[in-house]
């Protein structure tokens, strides 16, 4: 498990680095069979230690559909606990792709959009949520856009929305080739 660290593959999955990597595909292999190896036990592990760790654990999770997570990233992104956690468990959600996501990540925006001073997750969140109307047929992120995010948000250009919704395809675009190379 420390050479799932070791590598520092968080910084390679934090912000969504990988999308500008020239060495994707092959570190998309490699996170992919990694991702089919390791254990729940392991990734229980990853998950009750730092955000680097935890950061990895929510890729491996989102890579292989492991939905008998999503209570636990759902609670752990909805307490905020950790800096840039909540990236990956933004990641794992979308990947999961459901209706009950889509209330985790709601909860989500409900509670950290009403204090413009708290900068976490939002945009991770709202990236996602886009990410899941559009593939689930939804409506729930346009409740956001107009006046709770343009509140949050300002007039910052990194935090346009449909940037956000283009990370997130890109992502999971990733995480679909990457699971399906061997």
């Amino acid at each position: 498990m420390d050479d799932l660290l070791r590598d520092q593959r968080h910084l390679k999955l934090l912000n969504g680095n990988v999308l500008g990597m020239k060495e994707r595909d092959a570190f998309g292999r490699v996170l992919a069979e990694d991702a089919r190896r390791i254990t729940d036990d392991e990734l229980d592990q990853l998950l009750d230690d730092d955000w680097r760790s935890q950061v990895v654990a929510s890729w491996m999770i989102g890579f292989t559909h492991r939905v008998r997570y999503r209570e636990r990233l759902g609670e752990m992104l909805l307490a905020s606990r950790r800096v840039f956690a909540g990236q990956g468990f933004c990641f794992a959600l979308t990947r999961f792709g459901s209706p009950q996501d889509v209330k985790l990540l709601t909860a989500y925006l409900d509670q950290y959009l009403v204090s413009p001073d708290l900068k976490y997750d939002q945009p991770w969140a709202l990236g996602a949520l886009m990410y899941l109307d559009t593939w689930l047929g939804g409506q729930e992120a346009a409740r956001f856009l107009d006046g709770p995010w343009q509140r949050w948000a300002g007039d910052d250009p990194q935090m346009e929305p449909g940037a956000l919704l283009h990370i997130t395809t890109g992502l999971c675009v990733f995480a679909e080739q990457s699971m399906r190379s061997r």
